[in-house]
């Protein structure tokens, strides 16, 4: 079995993922994702996460949050008159945030890393 070398059609063309990924520079950074709370969106503990700090935060968005003094990575729910954090992993519960955590960022990217 062949497979057609279908990369020689963009040889042109230079992929700068930095360019691709990052839209607003002065407002991201890249940080590691810690434990396997996102997998189900596709997140794998030791991504590379693009985190996006000048965005707000929309229902259903990955975001870091601080609470408690610790960072953690979850998807955001925007209820009534309260924020909840909550993964895609049933072995982690749902965090109610207060008014003394907040939102970090928000995750624009993920790139896992198959091997190394």
């Amino acid at each position: 079995m062949r497979f057609s070398n279908q990369s020689q059609d963009y040889r042109d063309e230079d992929l700068n993922l930095h360019t691709y990924l990052v839209k607003r520079p002065h407002a991201t950074q890249f940080v590691f994702a810690r434990s396997n709370a996102m997998e189900g969106a596709g997140i794998n503990e030791g991504a590379l996460l693009i985190v996006d700090h000048s965005l707000k935060p929309k229902n259903g968005d990955i975001v870091v949050a601080a609470v408690q003094g610790e960072f953690m990575l979850r998807a955001i729910r925007k209820e009534l008159r309260r924020i909840v954090l909550y993964a895609t992993v049933d072995q982690f519960p749902e965090v109610e945030m207060t008014d003394m955590d907040e939102v970090w960022g928000v995750v624009v990217a993920a790139i896992n890393q198959f091997r190394t």
